[in-house]
Protein backbone atom coordinates (compact mmCIF):
# COMPACT_ATOMS: atom_id res chain seq x y z
CA UNK A 1 0.00 0.00 0.00
CA UNK A 2 1.38 3.41 -0.92
CA UNK A 3 1.33 5.98 1.94
CA UNK A 4 -0.83 8.34 -0.26
CA UNK A 5 -3.36 5.13 0.44
CA UNK A 6 -2.54 4.77 3.84
CA UNK A 7 -3.28 8.32 4.29
CA UNK A 8 -6.62 8.59 2.29
CA UNK A 9 -8.09 5.19 3.63
CA UNK A 10 -7.10 5.50 7.40
CA UNK A 11 -5.52 8.58 8.84
CA UNK A 12 -6.15 11.00 7.23
CA UNK A 13 -8.07 12.19 10.34
CA UNK A 14 -5.50 12.14 12.17
CA UNK A 15 -3.22 14.20 10.27
CA UNK A 16 -3.25 17.19 12.25
CA UNK A 17 -2.25 14.96 15.26
CA UNK A 18 0.56 13.52 13.52
CA UNK A 19 1.87 16.45 11.89
CA UNK A 20 2.30 17.90 15.70
CA UNK A 21 3.95 15.29 17.72
CA UNK A 22 7.97 16.32 18.48
CA UNK A 23 9.07 14.36 20.96
CA UNK A 24 10.67 10.37 20.22
CA UNK A 25 7.62 9.18 23.05
CA UNK A 26 5.24 10.88 20.76
CA UNK A 27 6.26 9.53 17.60
CA UNK A 28 6.53 5.70 19.08
CA UNK A 29 2.36 6.60 20.94
CA UNK A 30 1.51 7.56 17.35
CA UNK A 31 3.64 3.71 15.53
CA UNK A 32 1.76 2.50 18.30
CA UNK A 33 -1.55 3.98 17.51
CA UNK A 34 -1.23 3.52 13.76
CA UNK A 35 -0.32 -0.32 14.12
CA UNK A 36 -3.93 -0.69 16.18
CA UNK A 37 -6.12 1.22 14.82
CA UNK A 38 -5.93 0.15 11.25
CA UNK A 39 -6.55 -3.86 11.70
CA UNK A 40 -9.19 -2.50 14.36
CA UNK A 41 -11.00 -0.12 12.06
CA UNK A 42 -10.30 -2.21 9.18
CA UNK A 43 -11.34 -5.96 10.02
CA UNK A 44 -14.52 -7.51 11.12
CA UNK A 45 -14.79 -8.96 14.54
CA UNK A 46 -14.89 -12.37 13.38
CA UNK A 47 -11.81 -11.88 11.33
CA UNK A 48 -9.49 -11.84 14.16
CA UNK A 49 -8.29 -13.21 17.33
CA UNK A 50 -7.52 -10.29 19.49
CA UNK A 51 -4.16 -11.42 21.68
CA UNK A 52 -3.61 -8.44 24.71
CA UNK A 53 -0.14 -8.44 25.83
CA UNK A 54 -1.15 -7.36 29.33
CA UNK A 55 -3.37 -10.36 29.35
CA UNK A 56 -0.44 -12.67 28.23
CA UNK A 57 1.42 -11.38 30.92
CA UNK A 58 -1.41 -11.44 33.59
CA UNK A 59 -3.09 -15.06 32.40
CA UNK A 60 -0.89 -16.51 30.24
CA UNK A 61 -2.04 -20.48 30.12
CA UNK A 62 -5.44 -19.12 29.68
CA UNK A 63 -4.07 -16.82 27.15
CA UNK A 64 -2.51 -19.49 25.02
CA UNK A 65 -5.30 -21.49 25.33
CA UNK A 66 -7.53 -19.33 23.68
CA UNK A 67 -4.88 -18.85 20.88
CA UNK A 68 -4.69 -22.70 20.64
CA UNK A 69 -8.05 -23.13 20.11
CA UNK A 70 -8.49 -20.47 17.64
CA UNK A 71 -5.99 -21.77 15.74
CA UNK A 72 -7.07 -25.25 15.76
CA UNK A 73 -3.67 -26.73 17.00
CA UNK A 74 -3.73 -30.57 18.24
CA UNK A 75 -0.90 -30.53 20.08
CA UNK A 76 1.51 -28.30 22.34
CA UNK A 77 3.16 -28.24 25.27
CA UNK A 78 2.36 -25.27 27.75
CA UNK A 79 4.84 -25.33 30.32
CA UNK A 80 7.79 -25.38 27.41
CA UNK A 81 5.84 -22.29 25.92
CA UNK A 82 5.46 -20.25 29.74
CA UNK A 83 8.95 -21.03 30.14
CA UNK A 84 10.20 -19.40 26.72
CA UNK A 85 11.82 -15.71 26.51
CA UNK A 86 12.86 -14.71 23.62
CA UNK A 87 16.74 -14.44 22.52
CA UNK A 88 16.33 -11.11 21.19
CA UNK A 89 14.97 -9.81 24.46
CA UNK A 90 17.53 -7.09 26.00
CA UNK A 91 19.16 -8.28 29.17
CA UNK A 92 17.70 -4.92 30.24
CA UNK A 93 14.29 -6.40 29.84
CA UNK A 94 11.69 -6.17 32.45
CA UNK A 95 11.02 -9.86 32.04
CA UNK A 96 14.69 -10.41 33.04
CA UNK A 97 14.80 -8.57 35.52
CA UNK A 98 12.03 -9.70 37.06
CA UNK A 99 10.14 -6.48 36.96
CA UNK A 100 6.57 -6.44 35.95
CA UNK A 101 6.50 -4.52 32.68
CA UNK A 102 3.19 -3.78 32.38
CA UNK A 103 4.19 -1.46 35.14
CA UNK A 104 7.46 0.02 34.64
CA UNK A 105 6.81 2.02 31.67
CA UNK A 106 5.10 4.56 33.91
CA UNK A 107 7.48 4.92 36.20
CA UNK A 108 10.03 6.61 33.12
CA UNK A 109 7.69 8.95 32.16
CA UNK A 110 6.72 12.01 34.26
CA UNK A 111 2.95 13.09 34.34
CA UNK A 112 3.26 15.21 31.88
CA UNK A 113 4.59 13.03 29.58
CA UNK A 114 1.95 10.26 30.33
CA UNK A 115 -0.90 12.59 30.11
CA UNK A 116 0.10 13.60 26.85
CA UNK A 117 0.48 9.66 25.66
CA UNK A 118 -2.83 9.51 26.33
CA UNK A 119 -4.08 12.19 25.00
CA UNK A 120 -2.79 10.81 21.52
CA UNK A 121 -4.41 7.60 22.36
CA UNK A 122 -7.25 9.00 22.69
CA UNK A 123 -7.17 11.04 19.93
CA UNK A 124 -7.12 7.58 17.73
CA UNK A 125 -10.19 6.23 20.04
CA UNK A 126 -7.99 3.47 21.20
CA UNK A 127 -8.33 4.41 24.75
CA UNK A 128 -11.52 2.63 24.68
CA UNK A 129 -9.85 -0.59 24.60
CA UNK A 130 -8.04 0.40 28.07
CA UNK A 131 -9.47 0.72 31.85
CA UNK A 132 -8.19 3.83 34.00
CA UNK A 133 -5.40 1.29 35.17
CA UNK A 134 -4.20 0.88 31.88
CA UNK A 135 -5.21 -2.82 31.15
CA UNK A 136 -7.17 -4.32 28.42
CA UNK A 137 -10.61 -3.95 29.19
CA UNK A 138 -12.03 -7.75 27.83
CA UNK A 139 -14.81 -6.59 26.56
CA UNK A 140 -12.73 -5.38 23.55
CA UNK A 141 -14.44 -5.42 19.86
CA UNK A 142 -14.89 -3.37 17.30
CA UNK A 143 -18.03 -1.62 18.37
CA UNK A 144 -15.59 -0.07 21.23
CA UNK A 145 -13.94 1.89 18.52
CA UNK A 146 -15.00 5.20 16.88
CA UNK A 147 -14.33 4.78 13.39
CA UNK A 148 -13.53 7.59 11.38
CA UNK A 149 -14.48 7.58 7.84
Amino acid sequence: MKQDELIKDHLKPFMKTLKNVKSVIEKNVCSWCIENYIPFSSMEKEDMHIVKYENLYNNFKKEIIKIIINMDIKKVNLNRIQNFISPKAKSSSPLLEGVNPLKVWSKKFSKKQIKKILDIVKKFSLDSIYDEHFLPKNNLNKGNLIIFQ
